[in-house]
Parts: C-alpha cells; sequence; structure tokens
C-alpha cells in the first residue's frame, strides 16, 4: 500500500518497504521523469517508482507497480490538460499495457489494455480540449512488435478503448511521442518506423490520419521525441542505428510566403483542418559513435513568444556516452556543449535518457540496468550524482554482515556481487544504497557466505570457489557513508584496492607500495584514474579513494573491487550452495550433480583454506546447507527430496563432522525437490520448505534413540515454497515466527508453536511488497531487534529477500503484528 511512508506503516502496524535494489530493463523506452519529479521505470515485470526528492539524499525507489506478467518494455507519463500529473502508463512483453491512475500521492491501478498480439515497446499519450465543445479529450498510443499502432480513447467512464488501428505493413514503429500543433489543439503522433522514415499522422475527425512521411536517416529510427511549442514552431529529434541525430521543424504556414532567390532547404507541406504546416529537415547532428537510442528535449522556456534560453536535445548512445546539443543562434548549427559518460569498464553503452523537471540533472540507463545522474554544477559542468542501482540478472543469494548487519552482499546471475549499506547523513533520513561492488565477475554467480566481517566467498558456473577479503579502502568509506566505526590498527596492512588484469577474472590487490613503486617509474607524474577493468596487467592506475556518499556506477565498476586471497578447487561442476558457521571457522560447499559421486558437501578450514572434509549423503545437486547457531551440526537438502544431518565431531584427530541421519522416501514426507531449510534460534528444531507446496518443522525425538523426526504436519502454503527463514524474535506463547517464500513471489509469514506442534498464519505480505517471481533466499536481520521491553509496538524487525525478477529488498516487518515480546535470540 504505497499510500503510506515507512513511518506510518509502523505506526500502523503494517509492513512497509524499507529498500529495494534493482536494475533498469535493457530496453529503449523503459524510463520516464516525469513532472513531478518522480521517476518511473521497468523493473523486471514490475514498474519502479523512485522519487528524486531531494535530490541530495539521492532519493529511494519508493515502491514497485506489479500488474505484468512479463517484463515491463515501456513507460510513460500521463498529463491532463492543465499540465498535471493524470498517472502512468506501462507496456510489457505480455502484450498488454497497464494503466495507473494517480490518487493523493501514490499510483493505483486503473485498467488493463488488451488488444496487441505481440511485446509491446513504445507508449505515447497527449491531452487536448476540442474546440467544439470544450470537451478534454485523452489519447493513447502503443506500438507493438505486431506491426500495429493502437490508438487508445479516454471515454466518460475514465476507462480506454480502442479507437484506431494504424498497420505497418512489413514493418513496425520502434518509437512514438505525440504533441499538439503550435496554435492549435489538434494532435500529431510521430512514429519512428524500421523502414527508416518517420511517419506522421494529424487528429481529424475523431482519428489518426497519415499526412507526412520524413525521409533522411539509413536505419532504424530507435527514439524520437517533441520540443514543446516555441512560437508557430515545434521540434522533432530523432535518433537512429545509423548514429546521426535529425532535427526537423515544423511551422505554421500564415500568410502568403513571397518568392525569393534565396537557397532555401525543401519544404515538405500538410494540411490539418482549415490550417497548413511546413516542415523543414533543421539539422543533421553528428557526433556519436554508435546507435543512438535515446533523445529528449529540455523544458523550453518561452517569454513573449520566444525563447528565454537556447533550445537543448540530450542524446544518449551505444558508444558510452551522453551528449548535450544547443542551438548556435547566430550559425543555426547545432554544437555539443557537454559530453558525459564514457566510463569505461563493463559497460556496453546507454539505452535511454531523460531531463529532470528543472533542467539542471539528466539521467539514462545502460546496457547492465544502471542508472547515471548527472547535474549540472555551472557553466555546463555536469558531475555524477548519487542515484539508485541493483542487479539486471535474477538475485540468486545474499548475506547480512555476520558481526551487526550493517551491510548486506547479494550475488546475481549478471555476474556482480554488490554491496549494500544504509547511507546515514545528518538531519535526513536514512536511505540504503549500494555502496561497492566487490566483484564483477566472467560467470554468472550462484551463492554466497560470508565468514567474517570483512570476508566472504562465492560462488558461480565455473567449479572454483573464491575468496574475497576487503581492502582498507572500504572501511574508509564505510564508516564515512554509514556511520560504522572499526579499528583502523586492524586495517594497517590491508590492501589500498583491487583490480582486475586484462583478460583476468581475479581481482588483484593493489597496496600502497604497488602505487608508489608506480609513481616512481612514471616520473612523479600524476595521472587520471583509469577503468581498471581495461587496464594493464600492473593494477597501478588504480586510484584508491575515500567516499563519503554512495558512489556512482563508474566508481563502483572501478573504485570498489575487493582483493580476491584463495581459489578454492575440488568440485567437479558448478557450485550451487555454500555455507559458513557462525564462528566463521569452517566452510561447506557443494556442487550441481547428476550423480551421488558429485553430490558430495566439501568442508573447508577458513584459516588456511585447506580442504578438511567430504561428506556423502545425497544422490543429486544439494540445493542448501545449513549450520546450526551454536555449529554443532550441519543441515542439507537436496534435489533427491531427502535432508541430512551431521554432527560436529569433538575428536580433532577425525573428520570435523560425521553423518547422524538421512531421511528417505518414506521419512522425508516430502515429495518434490526440498528448497530451502534453516534453524530455529535454539537449535532444537529446523524447518524445510519444498516445491511439494509443503513447509515441516523437524525436531529430535525422544522415542527412537535421539532420531530426528517431523515435529509437526506438514503444512501445505498452497504452491511451492522456495525459501525459508526463522525471525530472531519469539512471542510468549514460546512459537517460532518463520517467512516462507513462493515461487509466485508471495511472502508468508507463519507461526508454529513446539508444544503443540500447530501452525498458525499471520499475514500475506502485500503483493506489492513481494518480488513478481521466485523468491530465492529469505533472511532476517539478527541484529536489529526490539528493545527489552513491553512497549516495544512501534519497533520493527527486518526481513530481507532476493528473487528471479533481479530485486533485493529489505522489509520492516511490525512487531505488533508478531505478538509480545518474550525472547530474543
Amino acid at each position: 500500500m504505497p499510500s503510506l511512508d515507512v513511518q506510518e506503516r509502523i505506526k500502523h502496524s503494517e509492513p512497509s518497504l524499507e529498500y529495494v535494489s534493482i536494475g533498469c530493463n535493457r530496453t529503449l523506452h523503459a524510463l520516464s521523469w516525469g513532472r513531478n519529479d518522480v521517476i518511473a521505470f521497468g523493473a523486471g515485470n514490475s514498474v519502479a517508482i523512485y522519487e528524486t526528492k531531494p535530490i541530495e539524499s539521492a532519493g529511494k525507489i519508493s515502491y514497485l507497480l506489479n500488474r505484468h506478467t512479463d517484463k515491463v518494455s515501456c513507460v510513460s507519463w500521463l498529463y491532463r490538460t492543465d499540465g498535471a500529473i493524470a498517472g502512468l502508463v506501462s507496456g510489457s512483453v505480455d502484450k498488454s499495457i497497464s494503466v495507473w491512475e494517480q490518487t493523493d500521492n501514490h499510483l493505483e491501478f486503473s485498467q488493463q489494455l488488451e488488444g496487441h498480439k505481440s511485446s509491446v515497446h513504445a507508449l505515447a499519450s497527449v491531452s487536448f480540449t476540442t474546440d467544439e465543445n470544450g470537451k478534454d479529450i485523452s489519447i493513447i498510443a502503443s506500438a507493438a512488435a505486431d506491426s500495429n499502432v493502437i490508438i487508445w480513447r479516454k471515454f466518460e467512464n475514465n476507462d480506454y478503448e480502442k479507437m484506431q488501428e494504424l498497420m505497418f505493413g512489413n514493418g513496425f514503429a520502434l518509437s512514438l511521442a505525440m504533441t499538439l500543433l503550435p496554435k492549435s489543439n489538434t494532435p500529431l503522433l510521430a512514429c519512428g518506423c524500421v523502414d527508416s522514415k518517420i511517419h506522421l499522422h494529424s487528429w481529424h475527425i475523431e482519428k489518426f490520419n497519415e499526412v507526412e512521411t520524413l525521409h533522411g536517416h539509413e536505419d532504424w529510427i530507435q527514439t524520437i521525441d517533441f520540443s514543446s511549442p516555441v512560437g508557430n514552431d515545434v521540434f522533432i529529434a530523432s535518433g537512429s542505428k545509423d548514429a546521426f541525430i535529425r532535427i526537423w521543424k515544423i511551422s505554421l504556414k500564415e500568410g502568403l510566403v513571397e518568392k525569393t532567390d534565396e537557397l532555401k532547404l525543401e519544404e515538405q507541406k500538410f494540411s490539418c483542418g482549415k490550417q497548413e504546416y511546413t516542415i523543414v529537415l533543421e539539422s543533421v547532428v553528428s557526433g556519436h559513435d554508435g546507435w543512438v537510442n535515446g533523445v529528449r528535449w529540455k523544458k523550453a522556456f518561452v517569454e513573449d513568444g520566444k525563447l528565454s534560453q537556447p533550445m537543448v536535445v540530450l542524446s544518449a548512445s551505444m558508444d558510452k556516452t551522453m551528449m548535450l546539443w544547443e542551438l548556435d543562434n547566430e550559425s543555426g548549427v547545432w554544437l555539443d556543449t557537454a559530453r558525459m559518460g564514457e566510463v569505461g569498464g563493463n559497460t556496453l553503452g546507454f539505452y535511454g535518457c531523460d531531463f529532470g523537471p528543472d533542467g539542471e540533472h539528466v539521467i539514462s540507463h545502460g546496457f547492465q540496468g544502471a542508472f547515471h545522474l548527472w547535474k549540472n554544477s555551472g557553466s555546463q559542468q555536469w558531475r555524477p550524482e548519487v542515484t539508485v542501482s541493483g542487479h539486471f540478472g535474477p538475485a540468486q543469494d545474499f548475506e547480512w554482515d555476520p558481526v551487526n548487519s550493517e551491510f548486506l552482499i547479494s550475488v546475481g546471475l549478471d555476474q556482480t556481487a554488490r554491496l549494500h549499506a544504509p547511507w546515514r547523513q545528518k538531519d535526513k533520513q536514512l536511505t540504503w544504497h549500494e555502496v561497492a561492488r566487490p566483484q564483477v565477475h566472467g560467470y554468472d554467480m550462484q551463492c554466497i557466505a560470508c565468514i567474517d566481517r570483512s570476508t566472504y566467498v562465492s560462488g558461480s558456473e565455473e567449479k572454483v570457489i573464491r575468496a574475497f577479503r576487503a581492502p582498507k579502502s572500504f572501511f574508509d568509506s564505510l564508516s564515512a557513508i554509514s556511520r560504522v566505526s572499526y579499528d583502523s590498527e586492524d586495517t594497517k596492512a590491508l590492501p589500498v584496492g583491487a583490480s582486475i588484469p586484462a583478460l583476468g577474472l581475479s581481482n588483484k590487490a593493489v597496496f600502497k607500495s604497488d602505487l608508489e613503486n608506480w609513481k616512481d617509474e612514471s616520473g612523479g607524474k600524476s595521472q587520471p584514474m583509469k577503468a581498471s577493468t581495461f587496464a594493464s596487467e600492473d593494477p597501478a592506475p588504480y586510484t584508491p579513494i575515500t567516499i563519503s556518499a554512495p558512489p556512482p556506477e563508474d566508481i563502483l565498476l572501478q573504485n570498489t573491487l575487493w582483493p580476491e586471497v584463495h581459489k578454492l578447487y575440488g568440485h567437479g561442476f558448478e557450485i550451487f550452495c555454500l555455507a559458513c558457521n557462525r564462528q566463521g571457522t569452517v566452510l561447506a560447499s557443494a556442487c550441481k550433480a547428476s550423480k551421488a559421486e558429485y553430490a558430495n558437501i566439501l568442508l573447508w578450514d577458513t584459516k588456511t583454506w585447506k580442504q578438511i572434509g567430504s561428506l556423502d549423503a545425497h544422490s543429486l545437486t544439494v540445493t542448501q546447507l545449513s549450520f546450526s547457531n551454536n555449529g554443532d551440526w550441519l543441515l542439507s537438502v537436496s534435489r533427491d527430496r531427502t535432508w541430512a544431518l551431521f554432527r560436529k565431531n569433538n575428536d580433532e584427530s577425525g573428520p570435523p563432522y560425521s553423518l547422524v541421519q538421512k531421511t528417505d522416501k518414506n521419512t522425508c514426507l516430502h515429495t518434490r525437490i526440498i528448497w530451502s531449510c534453516c534453524w530455529m534460534h535454539d537449535d532444537k528444531y529446523f524447518v524445510t520448505a519444498s516445491r511439494d507446496k509443503k513447509v515441516i518443522a523437524w525436531g529430535e525425538g525422544t522415542e527412537n534413540q535421539g532420531a530426528w523426526e517431523a515435529a509437526s504436519k506438514p503444512l501445505d502454503v498452497e504452491e511451492p515454497a522456495t525459501a525459508v527463514s526463522v525471525s530472531p524474535y519469539r512471542p510468549k506463547d514460546t512459537s517460532y515466527v518463520i517467512a516462507v517464500g513462493k515461487e509466485s513471489g508471495l511472502i508468508s509469514l507463519l507461526t508454529w508453536s513446539a508444544s503443540s506442534g500447530q501452525w498458525n498464519h499471520i499475514s500475506n505480505l502485500s503483493k506489492s511488497l513481494c518480488p513478481t517471481m521466485a523468491v530465492r533466499r529469505l533472511r532476517w536481520n539478527r541484529h536489529l531487534l526490539p528493545p527489552a521491553e513491553e512497549n516495544n509496538e512501534n519497533f520493527h524487525l527486518q526481513l530481507a529477500a532476493c528473487s528471479n525478477d533481479s530485486s533485493l529488498r529489505i522489509l520492516n516487518i511490525p512487531v505488533s503484528m508478531l505478538g509480545q515480546l518474550s525472547k530474543f535470540m
């Protein structure tokens, strides 16, 4: 329920969204910055609402709109005739269009538009008042890969209905734009198509009619935008795969034009009602070296029919740059006044771009789903600003900082590890951000385990487990951003940072001595910071910096890597799951397996990084490993529909853990893959979650010589359960609070009573708070606990979740909705 902010939700005992990290979809029109200073962008199957105010605090993703069943490919704000926000429209690969209505300070779903037979990839809208009866009309145009553009009109019942269908034969429109013709309330629709032409349609007698076709581009037209009307003129900017931007001027023809011998560009003419308009190619703008994917006009400020400042066009390209083009009134030439980007690293160019309402901020989104936000600091000097970020592929696993849960690290199939932490500013609201990217890998990353606050290991679609340790620059930056204290003596021996050698996968440590030696070899000349990913094998081009605010994308890519300290070899296939005991001394790992000989669990000593054991129990892939809180037990669950329990051996001369129990088809109770498991915080019980839609609690029995057995009847959660986590909070009735993540993305809160063995359903979290695809991992914050007082109703716990929809989110769960305070583990 996005109408309530976090404090209001907690006050009303409702769960709330503390943080969402997710990348922007890699489509041309996935981003739109509204006049209300809110950015809407496609994020997986959702539309993310990114509130930028105040921009100095970077804002946050305040909520997500969930309605589509496939990737959101385009979004566009809707405006009333007075310029106020009317709502939002979104198009999706699922062939549908969703209309969201603006109510108070949030958006609510209004209507689903069905009509296209293929993926919707472009939208445009306009509202105008008819001259005949002064009636307001709102129109949406949508383009899809079915070669059609559909015109939707809003009627008196506030519903949009299909009014007209424009057909493009074997081609289709890639981009759309709409405006009102100068000195008129007549809408004009521009369609940029794969035939390299711009097809113009004007409104006449309740429908659009094609009036002109603009030729010139030599490849697909990726993007198109209308300027604000300037007197009798309105301009079109179009960008194409031919790397050129073309600017066209549409002018209202008034009176007779005298014939002269002056050299003039060829004019094209069209009529709209009683008025005539001319179209002239104003300029062909060259400067990009790659596809032009985005063009946007800066809002024009007009006084007495004249511009109060020059016209400006923003463009974004696959050549990794954004450029600002300004019209020089004296020469009539469009000049590039600013160039932003060229961040190097792993980036592969920009997709879309937009101006902020003030014209002093610009934003773009890249191939890797990252935002790049710049602010004009004066004299066309643009500086990067803090913005939101996230995975652009399924988020597979994450872990909280094991010491105080001050941060968490996530990994995903986008081949990155990302570290998220709160930004604590004086007299400003705390906001979470990505503050480091410790690992940028060449393989899809599957799992992670934190050894201690400064060390983690990750597993990916390679047979190697990699261990990383934080550099000194990370602790300095975390202290400045999150106000986290640490002992500086403990970091003196650490490297200052890390870089990736050319064509390498291992982050190489950079020490202070390396930088000094490099400086001596370069003659003491200061060198600019380079993108370490494409640097030479010598890591010296890395420049250590300490940041006091969450870094922009270029710094995340280049300057926040953690050095790799060890590689662990032993598995025969891709690493699938990892776990470390709470004491940080033993690491357990497992890989994908189709035979019992590969399904073994390897144990590693985290001090020496040597293999200290191999445990055999399963015949197929082990899906999750979990150590008990006291470290005495290791639990494993598998695709073979069984779980296995290993006990710690006190005899140091023997193996560290030994198998004490393994279920079979008769004793396990689960009939499908067991996806997840978790220990209760007193280690007396554990819980398993399976694809068979069942959640079961297990405990040590008293009748069968201490064998572990089902302590509850299987609970049917109505759909496959993919993740489970037990809360550190425990109500007075001695029950346990358990969160269950499901295949659809929904998250349920349950309690289980050890004394009665009964399950109790607390709540299904609102769909607006939950992911839209399968929950991969759930973990409670163990260290954010209510005070041991009776009056704790306004306190909350934090539950984090990652999902196949690419999101990582932190949810605030009010204690008051769980019961009275009793015991904390």
